[in-house]
């Protein structure tokens, strides 16, 4: 387990550019030109010099993954000489290959290792040891891979020549379930998916849903349904997995509509600025009486801005590169008073977790409401990053009712553009929101564990120990090291 790789090395150490990035022998340069899915940068042998596989000075890099790989196969590990990097290709835009790494990880765990521990020893610690490889190529960046992360569950990509775990794997998934299509190497529901409706790439225009391969509208009678959310037209998604029931946007075209409380371009801000003066978080303010009691009430910690000003008007047009028709707060006590969707309890969307556990623009711990409808926790390929059926999301930051404890005069917001990008403003900034009601913790998951009096195999959910210092996974076909 405490071996560690490079996906590339670097030749003569010089890693200031990808075009450096190199492969120590002519035989893992081939395994690498012919097994790495989504570009091949890193692939080859110096033209000169020697390729340094630890060019960080990182300790303990033995060699490159690709090489490594040669010599397990060169080995016949488990009487196998097939094996291979997972991949995860499914990740990139457009997809090159599956996500097999993440049929093993257990997602966002609070602690790690991320990863049922019938699968024994697996790195997770908060250095780039935690990170596995994949054979996958980011095509985002030049000169990355991606890698599933064991510590927090998360999925990055990172420069080839950092520090690595690897976790071989052999065999392809199996095919897809009945009624799934394969997409550029994804299983896809062409029935209900909007962007692949009816056959691959059949993409159904903004907002309009895929129902029966057809686009169309949703209806209580024939619902969209796509994983755990559900649109029945009402105006608004289902979350059967969290309970949280969501707004859904409508996009009118042109500018902002002050009209229409759902149109996806309205920008909103926390907080004024008393007199258009927002040099002191003491200026910051709400428009109305009734949003300052909103704000007061339902903002979590807030320790600013849920005041009026005692003298002059709270201006929420100050000054910002985008017109702002109101604050939030204001926009919540509208909404509420049309009972929208037969409802007049919606409120904005909690990340108080981020106050427990952020690191690296990522918090793990909940309340994390707005993760939930995230596509990717990090480094979102798919833009906006969220499921087609929520319609028309800008890619930029959407506002939640919680209080950075780390800047008082600042609220948590998530980025939709690229995903995981978790930050805080300044009240007084504009941004979008997306109201949100109801919410209940997911039913946890169980597993079982089943021995046999007359075999030595343990079954634990899909993964099945046979004692052949492998895992066989009974759901994806794959078996791992």
């Amino acid at each position: 387990m405490g071996n560690g790789y490079s996906w590339a090395g670097c030749c003569n150490s010089e890693c200031s550019t990808p075009a450096n990035y190199c492969q120590p022998n002519a035989a893992a340069a081939a395994t690498c030109a012919a097994e790495a899915d989504g570009g091949a940068l890193g692939c080859s042998t110096c033209t000169s010099g020697t390729c340094d596989v630890d060019p960080n000075g990182n300790g303990g890099i033995i060699t490159t993954v690709w090489d490594w790989l040669n010599q397990v196969n060169a080995a016949k590990f488990a009487g196998h000489g097939d094996w291979r990097l997972p991949s995860e290709g499914g990740r990139s835009s457009p997809p090159t290959g599956a996500e097999d790494l993440e049929t093993i990880l257990q997602p966002r765990c609070s602690v790690g290792p991320c990863i049922d521990a019938i699968f024994g020893p697996t790195q997770a610690d908060p250095t780039y040891a935690a990170q596995y490889a994949s054979s996958s190529d980011s095509p985002r960046y030049p000169g990355y891979a991606w890698y599933v992360d064991f510590t927090d569950g998360f999925v990055r990509s990172g420069a080839k020549d950092n520090y690595s775990g690897v976790r071989l794997v052999r065999g392809r998934s199996k095919p897809c379930a009945s009624g799934q299509t394969s997409c550029g190497g994804t299983c896809i529901d062409t029935s209900t998916d909007p962007n692949n409706c009816g056959s691959c790439g059949n993409a159904c225009s903004a907002g309009v849903p895929c129902q029966g391969g057809v686009c169309g509208a949703c209806t209580p009678a024939a619902p969209c349904v796509s994983g755990c959310f559900t649109d029945t037209g009402d105006g608004t998604i289902h979350d059967t997995c969290t309970g949280l029931q969501w707004e859904k946007k409508v996009d009118l075209g042109g500018e902002a509509s002050p009209a229409d409380l759902h149109d996806v371009r309205n920008f909103y801000f926390c907080a004024g600025c008393c007199n258009g003066d927002c040099s002191t978080p003491a200026n910051y303010c709400q428009p109305t009486a009734a949003a300052a009691a909103t704000c007061a009430s339902q903002s979590e910690a807030r320790g600013v801005g849920c005041g009026m000003c005692t003298s002059g008007t709270c201006n929420v047009e100050h000054g910002s590169d985008f017109r702002a028709l109101t604050t939030v707060w204001e926009w919540l006590d509208q909404l509420n008073a049309t009972n929208f969707a037969g409802h007049n309890d919606w409120r904005l969307p909690s990340e108080a977790g981020c106050n427990s556990c952020y690191s690296d623009r990522v918090c793990s711990c909940s309340p994390n409401e707005l993760d939930t409808i995230l596509l990717a926790s990090r480094d979102c390929y798919a833009s906006p990053c969220i499921d087609p059926i929520f319609g028309p999301t800008e890619e930029f930051i959407y506002w939640s009712s919680s209080t950075s404890a780390f800047q008082p005069a600042s609220a948590w917001n998530v980025y939709f553009d690229y995903g995981g990008a978790r930050e805080y403003n300044d009240e007084p900034f504009a941004g979008y929101v997306r109201a949100v009601r109801g919410g209940s913790p997911p039913a946890s998951s169980t597993t079982t564990t089943s021995t046999s009096t007359s075999t030595t195999t343990t079954l634990v959910s899909c993964f099945q120990d046979t004692g052949d210092a492998t895992i066989h996974d009974t759901c994806t076909g794959l078996q791992w090291e």
